[in-house]
């Protein structure tokens, strides 16, 4: 009995050997931004951020993924904002969805969602009322980046006038690692009336080109519920002396925005 037991040992020696020996990797992840939604009163609206992200691919193809994900804003400027997995197209927006995040400037509170562990974490939350400083144009950054932009005139995205700029810069090698010049564009169709862009074209060499539009349904006020803390999630965080009557923590049903 004992010599079988060794010849059986023996025959999985080379099955052994034969397995590959490594340590666990990580894997590379980038957070692509979507449309940024200042938190604006009185301009209320529900809309889908749509990105499309086409990269350079090491064998010199492409590789083009996609997102989708609800964005809203009550008149309270309240804002609330999906996070998604980037998918292929047309993938079910339940499966890439990871995360929300609702930020309410009436009451300072941000409310984050983790719809992998069913956690939300609540925070303080202070809206930045500082006005965005536009850098001017020219060389920056030591003078190793020289900035250019250059007005795209007006058009109409969801009939809403847009007013376009592309801005451009160059930067100088060695600068981000880079053995050479490289450029990297953005450029952003903003509306006056919703205070948000609803169209952002971002290019550099190394992300590829990330498209961003924001497809906007309604003007109307957006589902309170959609501001609350989801059925069946823990919550952790600061200590909250709001009541459910304000809206603001109630559950609300899973579904998507109307």
């Amino acid at each position: 009995m004992r010599h079988a037991v060794l010849l059986a040992s023996l025959l999985l020696l080379p099955t052994l050997h034969a397995q590959p020996l490594r340590a666990p990797d990580g894997s590379a992840r980038t957070m692509v931004p979507g449309i940024a939604v200042p938190p604006i009163a009185n301009e209320p609206f529900s809309a889908i951020d749509h990105i499309t992200w086409t990269r350079p691919s090491v064998d010199g193809g492409t590789t083009v993924v996609y997102l989708v994900s609800n964005v809203a804003r009550d008149s309270q400027g309240r804002v609330f904002q999906e996070v998604h997995r980037f998918g292929p197209q047309n993938a079910d927006p339940k499966t890439t969805l990871t995360e929300s995040k609702a930020t309410d400037p009436v009451h300072h509170i941000a409310i984050v969602c983790n719809y992998v562990t069913h956690v939300c974490v609540v925070s303080p939350f202070l809206p930045n009322t500082t006005p965005a400083q536009v850098r001017p144009v020219g060389p920056f950054d030591n003078g190793r980046r020289n900035l250019n932009r250059d007005s795209l005139g007006e058009r109409t995205l969801d009939k809403l006038r847009v007013v376009g700029t592309r801005e451009t810069i160059v930067i100088n090698p060695g600068t981000i690692g880079n053995d050479r010049t490289v450029t990297s564009s953005r450029e952003f169709w903003y509306s006056p009336d919703l205070q948000t862009n609803l169209a952002v074209t971002r290019q550099d060499a190394n992300g590829g080109v990330q498209e961003l539009h924001l497809d906007i349904l309604s003007r109307g006020e957006p589902d309170p519920h959609v501001f609350s803390i989801p059925p069946g999630f823990a919550t952790v965080g600061v200590s909250l002396r709001i009541t459910p009557a304000k809206g603001v923590l109630p559950a609300h049903p899973s579904s998507p925005l109307p």
